[in-house]
C-alpha cells in the first residue's frame, strides 16, 4: 500500500494565509497530483481535489465530522457544537429539524419577505447618488429572513444585526483582528436569540408553528428534551446567517454581469433554463468556502493509498470548481 505523496515544504502555514482560497489547488498542481499532505501548523493534513476527490470525501461511511470544525471557526461561523459537529443518528435527527423548514410553501414565503423588501430598496435606491450594493442587500436580507422566521428585529437594529452576521461570516478561517470581530459578533447575536427564545418559551412572544424560531424554539431532542437556550439559539442563527450570506452570492452576481455584459441581455430574455446556469456558475466560480474539513473515522484504502484514523482531510473546493 503506497503512501499518500508529501509536499517537499516544511510547513506551509505562511503560504496558506498568503494564497487563501487558491492554496490547495496550487499545491495540487505544483504536485501534479488531486491526493497530498500538507504541512500546516505543525500538523500533516490530508488533501483532496477533483470530482473523484469529492466523491470520497462525501461517503459519510469513511469521514466524520465531529472533531473536524475548528474551535475558532465554531466560535465564529457555525456555533459550538452545532449541527456541523454531529455524525450519526444525532445528525439525521437535527438536519430533519432544518429540512421541515425547507418546504415548498415555506420557501416561498421567504421569497414573499425577499420581494417585498427588494421593492422597498429599489424605491429607497432611485433617490440616492451612490448606492453600495453590498451593504444595502446585508439588510435587505437580514430584515427579510428576520420577518419569515419569526424573529422581532426593529428598524433601529438592521444594521447592526446584519454587520454581526457579515462578521461571522467573514471571520473564517481568518485570524487577527477579522477573527475577533466575528467572535464578538456571534456572542451578541447569541445573546439576542437567546432572549428570543426564552420569550418564546415563556409566552411573552408567540410566533406561529411553522415559524423556523418556533420549530426550532420548541425542537426536542432524541430523549425528548428541548435544546437548551443557547444551543436552540445557535440553530436559529444558522438559518438566519446562511440567508445574510446570500447577499455575498448577490454581489458576487452583479459582478459577474459587469464583468460579462453579453450575459446582462441573455437574462433579460427570461429563459428559466439561462438563469439557473447563471446562478450555478456564479456559485461556482465564486465558492463560499476554501475548503471543507472532515476526520477519517478508520483506516481505509483509496487507490492503493492508505487513509488513517482520525487524519484530517481536506476537500479543495475552489480548486476543484475552478478545474479545467
Amino acid at each position: 500500500m503506497a503512501t499518500i505523496p508529501h509536499d517537499k515544504g516544511l510547513d506551509n502555514t505562511i503560504s496558506f494565509l498568503k494564497n487563501g482560497y487558491d492554496f490547495i489547488h496550487k499545491k495540487r498542481e505544483e504536485n501534479h497530483t488531486n491526493l497530498l499532505t500538507v504541512r500546516l501548523m505543525g500538523m500533516n493534513v490530508v488533501c483532496l481535489g477533483g470530482e473523484e476527490g469529492a466523491r470520497l470525501f462525501y461517503n459519510p461511511q469513511l469521514f466524520q465530522r465531529t472533531g473536524a470544525v475548528p474551535k475558532r471557526v465554531q466560535k465564529t461561523l457555525t456555533g459550538v457544537d452545532a449541527i456541523h459537529t454531529l455524525d450519526g443518528e444525532k445528525h439525521h435527527q437535527r438536519k430533519e429539524m432544518f429540512l421541515s423548514l425547507m418546504s415548498q410553501v415555506s420557501i416561498e414565503r421567504l421569497m414573499d419577505c425577499m420581494r417585498m423588501q427588494w421593492r422597498n430598496l429599489i424605491r429607497k435606491w432611485e433617490r440616492m447618488c451612490e448606492v453600495k450594493l453590498f451593504t444595502e442587500v446585508q439588510q435587505l436580507t437580514c430584515i427579510a429572513v428576520c420577518e419569515w422566521a419569526g424573529v422581532p428585529l426593529a428598524a433601529t437594529e438592521v444594521e447592526q444585526r446584519a454587520q454581526d452576521f457579515t462578521a461571522m461570516i467573514d471571520a473564517f478561517g481568518a485570524v487577527g483582528p477579522r477573527h475577533w470581530r466575528g467572535k464578538a459578533a456571534r456572542s451578541r447575536t447569541e445573546e439576542w436569540i437567546m432572549d428570543v427564545i426564552e420569550q418564546l418559551r415563556n409566552g411573552k412572544l408567540t410566533a406561529s408553528e411553522d415559524k423556523p424560531a418556533a420549530v426550532i424554539g420548541f425542537h426536542k431532542e432524541e430523549n425528548g428534551e428541548m435544546l437548551d437556550t443557547n444551543m436552540a439559539a445557535i440553530e436559529l442563527i444558522n438559518i438566519l446567517r446562511p440567508t445574510v450570506a446570500i447577499s455575498y452570492y448577490i454581489t458576487f452576481a452583479a459582478v459577474a454581469l459587469y464583468q460579462h455584459p453579453d450575459c446582462v441581455s441573455k437574462l433579460q430574455a427570461n429563459n428559466p433554463e439561462y438563469l439557473d446556469w447563471f446562478v450555478q456558475e456564479v456559485r461556482r466560480f465564486y465558492p463560499f468556502a476554501p475548503f471543507m474539513g472532515a476526520l477519517v473515522r478508520e483506516d481505509f484504502e483509496w487507490k492503493g493509498y492508505k487513509f488513517e484514523k482520525g487524519k484530517m482531510v481536506l476537500l479543495d473546493i475552489y480548486g476543484t470548481n475552478h478545474d479545467g
